[in-house]
């Protein structure tokens, strides 16, 4: 009686089995320890495979919050080089130099840094001429 009013209770199908078979085997007087292994085998069973479906069930209920998440910003990422691209062809106004006049005043840079390192390519090669050779 307090087997059945305990499983009434907590009304959850593990306790209910769990007091049937002590219900019954105390009625007919048979041994409890099979019974009780059995069932507890059946338990762990049984919650290893909700454990595994759950597990299972996750990479499809995390697939849309990532793709929420790093979508834009992968996007940001892959289309910021051609939208740039897209606005100096629209905008040819904001780049005034063209190409070459870019290269050649990259070229004058270098020349004008050369020479304020006191550095001029001809005096370096002149300086390596005049030394004596190592012997």
């Amino acid at each position: 009686m307090a087997l059945a009013e305990w499983a009434n209770r907590l009304d959850t199908p593990e306790v209910r089995q769990v007091a049937t078979i002590l219900t019954r085997g105390d009625y007919l007087g048979s041994s409890l320890s099979g019974s009780l292994r059995d069932q507890a085998d059946h338990f762990r069973t049984t919650r290893k495979q909700l454990a595994t479906l759950r597990a299972n069930r996750t990479p499809v209920l995390l697939t849309f919050p990532l793709m929420f998440c790093f979508a834009p910003a992968v996007l940001i990422l892959l289309m910021s080089p051609a939208f740039l691209q897209l606005s100096d062809f629209f905008n040819p106004s904001s780049n005034p130099l063209s190409a070459n006049d870019q290269l050649s005043v990259s070229s004058d840079r270098i020349v004008n840094t050369l020479n304020d390192l006191n550095q001029n390519p001809d005096a370096i090669r002149d300086a390596t001429r005049s030394r004596p050779a190592a012997e």
